[in-house]
């Protein structure tokens, strides 16, 4: 797709050796807030690492939003209409 992504944590990452990992939060029935972590492999085989890392932070990202969409901050217009309110 041609959605722009920011490739700056992959291009860290990749750079610096460092782990790389999704992690979002979300309340918990009773109030509490749990956080979840989910490590990111580094990808294999072909293609431009760059590109590859963002998309796989990108689709860990995206698993989360869809599991939690209530509790995830839209700042734009989805589905043709707008649900931010001023």
């Amino acid at each position: 797709d041609d959605v722009p992504r920011a490739s700056g944590p992959a291009r860290l990452a990749l750079r610096t050796g460092a782990a790389c990992v999704v992690a979002t939060a979300a309340p918990t029935p009773d109030g509490d807030l749990v956080v979840d972590v989910a490590r990111i492999d580094r990808p294999h085989g072909g293609g431009d690492p760059v590109v590859l890392l963002t998309q796989a932070f990108a689709t860990a990202l995206e698993a989360r939003i869809r599991a939690i969409p209530t509790e995830w901050p839209w700042m734009h217009a989805r589905h043709g209409h707008s649900n931010v309110s001023y």
